[in-house]
């Protein structure tokens, strides 16, 4: 389930149908494509000398972040309680959803009305077997279906509901005016599949990725100012100036150049599920790299630099160079979200900082 704000937005024509293989190249195993000339000269376009320092100062402090969560695993996930959302966050308690990027919600929902709902989406899946629609085709655990009951009934449960109010007001917007346009206190809701997996499948195990657009972050014009301070420092403002939390920049944001099927187009401030089941680390649970601003700038510099040495392994600074004549923009594809993996994204040490969620019960709410 996705929580979105309220607020305008241009039309747009309605893209075609499809399941989530369509926008992950690792699902249908094709080779990554070389990009078309022209995003050389968009390199070219976005860069500046001033990147290189910020390039510097992202990976000396990279090293430090991934020691924390390769040591620290799933404490760095805070977890609050129902009771903790209806009462207020601490200050605390915030600062750290902001800078991790996540958060685990407890007590809102009764296991025995998180089972029910689970139970009524099986009995309708088994009711309509003959036409569902999903990914495996041949064995399907991501259900195209986006308004069942069972769906309507927890995306209008008081306690969800509750919960994304209180995460919304988390937002701001750095232009006041702003807030003519966008409405950060009614969640809307947002119908997403449904997710059944198979104990020990490996089939449908989705990477790193990042929802929410692909080569779009650079590509559009709207999109790139939600990353102005890492892109373009000045003498008051630089990388450690971003902040994912303000609305302004986002407004006018194109998330979808290619209208894309899956592929959604509006501002989504917060994505979330409801588990319907008890699941924890290494039993197919969700991932999430909790280091929200810092993985962020590293993601949106990475295009403008490369190995010196195609074969070389090293991570340091000096070993490394500005590359705007290529295409490359590693772990992005056209018309697919953006992906990422050891090699295209080597400093963030994936495979020890892409952390597990916490055990969660029936009826526990993630947000990321």
């Amino acid at each position: 389930m996705m929580m979105n704000a309220s607020g305008s937005g241009a039309s747009r024509t309605q893209n075609q149908g499809g399941d989530i293989s369509d926008i992950f190249t690792s699902l249908t195993g094709e080779a990554a494509a070389d990009l078309p000339p022209c995003f050389s000269d968009l390199k070219k376009t976005i860069w500046n000398e001033d990147m290189l320092q910020s390039w510097k100062e992202v990976l000396e402090e990279l090293k430090v972040a991934v020691e924390e969560v390769a040591s620290r695993t799933q404490d760095m996930i805070l977890r609050v309680s129902y009771d903790n959302i209806k009462q207020g966050l601490s200050e605390s308690q915030v600062a750290s959803i902001k800078k991790m990027g996540t958060v685990i919600v407890t007590g809102g929902v009764p296991q025995e009305e998180a089972l029910g709902w689970k139970q009524s989406i099986r009995d309708y899946v088994a009711a309509n077997k003959d036409c569902m629609r999903g990914f495996p085709a041949d064995n399907i655990q991501v259900f195209e279906l986006y308004n069942v009951p069972a769906l309507v009934a927890a995306c209008t449960h008081p306690a969800l509901v509750n919960t994304q109010k209180a995460l919304l007001s988390l937002w701001h917007a750095s232009d006041p005016t702003s807030l003519n346009r966008i409405d950060m206190s009614t969640p809307m809701l947002y119908f997403n599949r449904l997710w059944i997996r198979l104990p020990g499948d490996a089939q449908f195990a989705l990477g790193p990725h990042i929802d929410g657009g692909g080569l779009e972050h650079w590509e559009d014009p709207g999109l790139r100012k939600v990353f102005a301070h890492i892109l373009c420092r000045t003498a008051d403002k630089t990388w450690r100036d971003h902040d994912p939390f303000d609305m302004t920049p986002r407004l006018d944001a194109k998330q979808d150049l290619y209208n894309v099927s899956n592929q959604c187009s509006i501002f989504r401030p917060w994505q979330g599920w409801t588990a319907l089941s008890s699941t924890g680390p290494g039993e197919g649970t969700l991932r999430v790299l909790p280091m929200l601003s810092l993985a962020t700038v590293y993601l949106m510099l990475r295009p403008f630099f490369r190995p010196r040495h195609s074969s070389s392994a090293s991570l340091k600074f000096g070993d490394w160079e500005p590359d705007t004549e290529g295409t490359a923009f590693p772990g992005s594809a056209m018309r697919k979200t953006q992906e990422l993996n050891p090699t295209t994204h080597p400093h963030l040490a994936l495979e020890q900082t892409m952390v597990s969620m916490p055990r969660v019960e029936p009826g526990n709410q993630v947000y990321c």
